[in-house]
């Protein structure tokens, strides 16, 4: 009887072929491990618009839709962003992709960056392209304190200027006004930061309240959920969890995760969109050609 049922099941499986025959499938295929931003860009056909800045920064699996999706970062809508995850867990890849996707998508024009590099340094990689005005370490007190007072000058002078234009950056490069860059500062390891420059936190409080408006953004990594303050996190609106040691850690950071944890891959986590996602980290580029990239950039 065994090999009459072997018999009918290929018998079955020829004849589907034959006629062509294909059912869906009950899931997609997972998202590979390795994904690299200018392949999403094509897959999905981005669609650039001026003075919107949303780069690419990955993909994500909705399952219940039978779905996978193209990840951005709305930076000039949602504005403030911080990345967490624990050591290890590509909070510097994603950091990485969120740069180069903007500046091969926009010019600097449109947009300028000031990277603060308090891990690996890997930023450093940036240094001479055209829309980034500074990479510092942590070393650079002299500059970082001068970094702050330009952006605190930046703010005070668009807030005049915004007077007549409801007080918004959007609306003023949207409406008559003349073109002006968004100001990106990204800073990676925030915890070293604060741990070095104590003295900056009550300014970031200051500053991270109401700079979206004015066309400044910030972007934080951090290792754990609890180590921005929150009077401070409370003024970001995006959040991006990559892995954590302590699974109960991603109900700290995501309303409504429960149980749900991204898979134990390098630069996987989990997003907050009209339900809780895993999504995948997109590369900058493949690690084999790391040097003909930092020559493009």
């Amino acid at each position: 009887k065994g090999e009459e049922i072997t018999s009918i099941i290929q018998y079955i499986v020829d004849e589907a072929k034959r006629e062509k025959i294909e059912i869906d499938q009950l899931w997609l295929p997972r998202i590979p491990d390795v994904i690299l931003v200018e392949e999403l860009k094509q897959k999905y056909n981005y669609q650039i618009k001026r003075n919107v800045i949303e780069p690419v920064i990955g993909e994500y699996d909705d399952p219940d839709n039978q779905q996978q999706n193209l990840l951005t970062l709305p930076l000039s809508e949602d504005g403030n962003t911080i990345v967490f995850g624990s050591g290890g867990s590509g909070k510097e890849l994603m950091l990485t992709s969120i740069v180069y996707s903007t500046i091969t998508t926009h010019d600097a024009s449109e947009v300028n960056f000031y990277l603060l590099d308090f891990g690996a340094e890997t930023m450093t990689m940036f240094k001479k392209a055209p829309h980034v005005g500074e990479v510092l370490l942590a070393a650079d007190a002299e500059k970082i304190e001068n970094l702050f007072k330009m952006i605190n000058g930046i703010i005070e002078e668009r807030k005049k200027l915004f007077v007549d234009y409801n007080g918004s950056f959007d609306f003023y490069i949207n409406h008559g006004g003349k073109q002006m860059p968004m100001i990106i500062v990204a800073i990676n390891n925030i915890e070293a930061f604060l741990e070095t420059y104590s003295d900056y936190e009550d300014m970031l409080g200051q500053i991270t309240r109401d700079c979206q408006k004015y066309g400044v953004v910030f972007i934080f990594t951090t290792n754990g959920p609890n180590t921005v303050r929150y009077r401070i996190k409370q003024n970001f609106r995006q959040n991006l969890v990559l892995q954590f040691n302590d699974p109960s850690d991603y109900g700290s950071v995501l309303a409504g995760v429960r149980k749900k944890e991204p898979s134990k891959v390098y630069g996987r986590g989990l997003i907050s969109l009209d339900g809780i996602f895993e999504f995948q980290t997109a590369y900058a580029y493949q690690e084999e050609k790391m040097s003909d990239y930092i020559k493009i950039i």
